[in-house]
């Protein structure tokens, strides 16, 4: 598997965008198809620290909260607190109310986490 892992990197690397954009749609349809036979649920545990992206590429570091550390709308929500990757602190905020309240980003579901978690690679290659 470690190979395998390995190779495929390599290719991501040398990949053009037509190609990239075709093993991406193939690990897409594999995370929709197990989050909706319900096989993802709970990869992701309380405590986890991860590196993940938001919408505009800006790299985020974090941990996952447990459902009652965080209370969400909806029980498949997860919150990812804001963490400095440095200190591996918690990043606060004043709420409007003058508490002080965790910050980070709320996830649908674990599949959403599959779709922005980054690796420990620093991402900066020139192809």
């Amino acid at each position: 598997m470690k190979n395998l892992i390995e190779n495929l990197k390599e290719f991501l690397v040398t990949s053009n965008n037509d190609e990239l954009l075709e093993v991406n749609k193939l690990i897409n349809n594999e995370v929709h198809i197990r989050h909706n036979n319900g096989s993802l649920k709970g990869h992701f545990k309380p405590g986890e620290l991860i590196t993940f992206t938001d919408d505009d590429g800006c790299r985020l570091f974090g941990a996952i909260t447990s459902n009652e550390e965080i209370i969400l709308p909806d029980p498949e929500y997860i919150f990812i607190k804001s963490i400095d990757p440095k200190t591996e602190l918690e990043i606060l905020a004043i709420s409007p109310l003058g508490k002080l309240v965790p910050t980070g980003v709320p996830m649908l579901n674990e599949a959403q986490i599959f779709k922005y978690i980054l690796g420990d690679e620093d991402g900066n290659h020139e192809n």
